[in-house]
């Protein structure tokens, strides 16, 4: 088991419970006011126990146990928010705490900065390869708009040149989506499923130039 949170992170107030995909991003959520008040409780993947403090500015979140001594609460509090948010599942009795964990990346707090870092991380870890290849690969994050749905979306979005043939390949994932006319997002998937969506095709493309 890593000496390290497992996302995904939960934030526990009172009978609320707010899903993140990072540490980074749990952070972030924080205010330090709460944290000095004890109001939050918080776990990861794992069902550990995290430990949240802070020096008045930033906010730290690190791991209380190594071994989870007592996830009862968290998969009692999760088991409820995700009924809530419709997961019939998670009302069945043999749907445990990896279960509930599984089916919560897709209700985790929609971030467009973790969206942004992840375009990043996917360009800098494939570049040197599509470079070898005489590729060159660019990831993006960004909206697009839909005419005939009359929705927004926020997206992944990756693109490669190929400087023998000239051609271009292209492919985007959807995260999240909204009406024109509403600012509310809702989320088509997970952050996570975004990303192997986008990383199956860019090594698709690899393997085709080998």
């Amino acid at each position: 088991m890593s000496s390290l949170p497992e996302p995904p992170i939960f934030i526990l107030e009172g009978h609320d419970a707010a899903i993140f995909e990072s540490v980074e991003q749990a952070q972030s959520h924080l205010e330090p006011i709460d944290v000095k008040h004890g109001v939050n409780d918080a776990y990861d993947g794992q069902g550990r126990r995290l430990r949240i403090s802070t020096d008045g500015r930033d906010i730290v979140i690190e791991l209380a146990e190594e071994e989870p001594s007592d996830f009862s609460s968290l998969e009692a509090e999760l088991r409820a928010h995700l009924v809530r948010r419709g997961e019939k599942v998670a009302a069945e009795a043999e749907c445990h705490l990896p279960c509930l964990v599984d089916m919560s990346w897709r209700h985790a707090e929609f971030d467009r900065r973790s969206l942004a870092k992840v375009a990043k991380e996917l360009e800098e870890r494939h570049r040197a390869a599509f470079e070898e290849r005489g590729g060159h690969l660019s990831v993006s994050a960004g909206k697009a708009s839909n005419i005939r749905t009359r929705t927004k979306s926020m997206e992944l979005y990756a693109g490669v040149e190929w400087d023998a043939s000239r051609t271009y390949d292209h492919v985007h994932a959807e995260v999240a989506r909204r009406p024109w006319f509403s600012w509310r997002w809702t989320r088509v998937q997970s952050l996570r499923e975004t990303v192997n969506q986008i990383e199956t095709k860019v090594t698709e493309w690899l393997s085709k130039q080998s």
